[in-house]
């Protein structure tokens, strides 16, 4: 993992990475979810197909690019939130590091949307980019394993700009890379599949 440039820095960011850390310590002491997919529960089907994206797509929020499948043609992949969100959707309810409560969250497994794209069992990392630049890269493995999901809705509702949308990289409870709050990247822009 690598971590390109540090989101600015909240007075209380350093207590906040202490204490989650206690507490996913704790967790994983006292028999905590060894198995974070599981809290990811399935919401609707798949309606959309890779025929009905076109490399203009109106209102496209993210990007995809860098090492896609044939299906694509490797061209770069442009999806708008509706778009995403005609993927099969999950939900799933976690203890987000930066509000510190339990949101519900929805969205799209990451492991769904590299399906969709086509992505080569040879990648091995992401590299997200959010629209303020800031970036991180991550292993495709395991955001794959650990049921990553880039969030496209918070209790239900469209996440604004300004609360870190409209697409945000979340974690189920108890996922290792989801340990690390700066990981969970807010206002993804694009993807750089690796």
């Amino acid at each position: 993992m690598e971590l390109v440039r540090a989101r600015g820095a909240h007075p209380r960011m350093t207590l906040r990475v202490i204490a989650l850390t206690a507490v996913l310590s704790a967790t994983s002491c006292a028999g905590g979810t060894s198995d974070p997919v599981a809290d990811v529960r399935p919401l609707t089907e798949g309606t959309l197909s890779a025929a009905d994206v076109t490399d203009a797509s109106e209102g496209a929020e993210l990007q995809l690019t860098g090492d896609l499948g044939l299906a694509n043609d490797g061209d770069a992949l442009l999806l708008s939130t509706t778009e995403l969100e005609q993927l099969a959707t999950v939900e799933l309810d976690v203890y987000e590091p930066f509000e510190e409560r339990r949101i519900r969250f929805s969205g799209v497994r990451v492991a769904d949307l590299l399906d969709f794209a086509d992505v080569p069992e040879r990648a091995t990392a992401l590299h997200l980019v959010a629209h303020d630049d800031y970036s991180v890269t991550l292993d495709v493995a395991a955001l794959r394993d650990e049921g990553a999901v880039l969030a496209t809705r918070a209790e239900g509702e469209p996440i604004a700009l300004e609360a870190g949308g409209p697409i945000r990289l979340v974690f189920p409870d108890g996922a290792v890379t989801g340990a690390n709050p700066d990981l969970w990247i807010w206002s993804v822009r694009d993807i750089d599949v690796r």
